[in-house]
């Protein structure tokens, strides 16, 4: 696994919504990922903000592309994690699409009915460059994200690693699910499997 580098963002609690299963998830996975000698270069939690989400990915997707250039060799992979009330069990995150539906965050920021790139249609879909792997993961996969925010941020990560070797998949978590972690490792192994070398 040592040509693999992964970065990790999860959500902070949402106000009035204590315990966010992401958040915990990103700090659980530190002992075990650093037992196994896996690298985690970033390990973001992300302000429900329109404004933090899109620093955050921008200065994860800086460093990792300057990161890609210096270390070749070794792969990049951004998991973005969140929590989905509505599930029982993992899902990934198969697109995004270029809408924003309204967003209220802590910031008193609203965005509404609006496409993300003003350049593309709302239709518009990005698509994981692991499509053709998701099958042989051991999650199950949905369309698109749920939430706006999430929506948001995985719209932005899948824009930013297009065409620059940089994988990226959402991942949402029903809530308090003590077996994240675990789950999240048996993923990068499988990953690491998956994508070419």
């Amino acid at each position: 696994m040592s040509t693999f580098e992964y970065s990790f963002t999860a959500f902070d609690d949402f106000p009035g919504h204590r315990n966010n299963s992401s958040k915990r998830a990103l700090e659980d996975i530190v002992e075990p990922f650093s037992s196994a000698g896996v690298k985690i270069v970033h390990r973001n939690i992300i302000k429900a903000s329109v404004l933090d989400t899109s620093i955050i990915i921008r200065n994860i997707y800086s460093s990792l592309r300057d990161r890609a250039l210096t270390f070749p060799e070794r792969k990049q992979v951004v998991i973005h994690l969140a929590e989905d009330t509505n599930i029982e069990n993992c899902e990934i995150i198969v697109g995004a699409q270029n809408i924003v539906n309204t967003i209220h965050d802590d910031k008193g920021h609203a965005l509404q009915n609006s496409p993300i790139n003003q350049l593309l249609g709302r239709s518009h879909i990005l698509n994981s460059q692991l499509i053709p792997m998701l099958s042989e993961l051991p999650v199950s996969q949905t369309n698109l994200c749920g939430t706006s925010i999430e929506n948001y941020l995985y719209y932005l990560s899948l824009t930013e690693s297009y065409n620059c070797g940089i994988y990226s998949l959402l991942m949402c978590l029903p809530p308090n699910n003590p077996d994240s972690a675990d789950l999240l490792m048996e993923l990068c192994v499988k990953i690491n499997d998956l994508i070419p070398s």
